[in-house]
Order: structure tokens, then C-alpha cells, then sequence
């Protein structure tokens, strides 16, 4: 390799492993982006308000049945609703 070469990084792969539950939702999640690209915020009491309408409050169980990823605070993707057939679940990541 040269000077004016630059190393590039492979981009991370994730693995998915078992399902995210409704529990584990309310326990590690702080955000949940949905279906239809709103942003939830997670209260820790079992009810998500929404992160640009604060008056607009969901339930756990609804925001379960609507999520496409769910982060925790330091921004990492902890779950993702998959493109399969099996699209009822979300299903855990983890980084390789």
C-alpha cells in the first residue's frame, strides 16, 4: 500500500438472533422509530410519546405491533422488524 492510498472499512455486519420482546421493549429501548417514520420516545412506564408531538402518547403493546428498529440511548440498534415473511417479530441484532 502506498502513501495516497486510504484503508477502508468494511462496513459492519449484523447478526440476528432471537426475538426482541415486548418486555425487553419496555426495558431497554429509550427510542423506536415505527412503520411510518415517527420517532418514540420511551417514558419507562410502559407508554411512548412522540419525540415531535409530545401530546401524541402510544401504548406498549400498540408500539410493539408498529416498530422497525428500536435504539438505546447511546444510539445503538438493539432490534429490527425483518423483510420476511415472518414480519410479526422483531428480532435482536448483534454487531460482528
Amino acid at each position: 500500500m502506498t502513501k495516497t492510498e486510504v484503508k477502508v472499512k468494511k462496513r459492519s455486519k449484523f447478526k440476528y438472533r432471537q426475538v426482541f420482546t415486548v418486555s425487553d421493549l419496555l426495558m431497554e429501548s429509550y427510542s423506536v422509530r415505527t412503520i411510518t417514520g415517527r420517532i418514540l420516545i420511551n417514558l419507562g412506564n410502559g407508554y411512548f410519546v412522540d419525540r415531535d408531538n409530545p401530546q401524541y402518547i402510544n401504548s406498549l403493546d400498540l408500539v410493539y405491533r408498529n416498530a422497525k428498529t428500536v435504539m438505546n440511548g447511546k444510539h445503538k440498534l438493539l432490534a429490527r422488524r425483518l423483510q420476511t415473511t415472518d414480519g410479526t417479530r422483531l428480532r435482536r441484532i448483534v454487531s460482528c
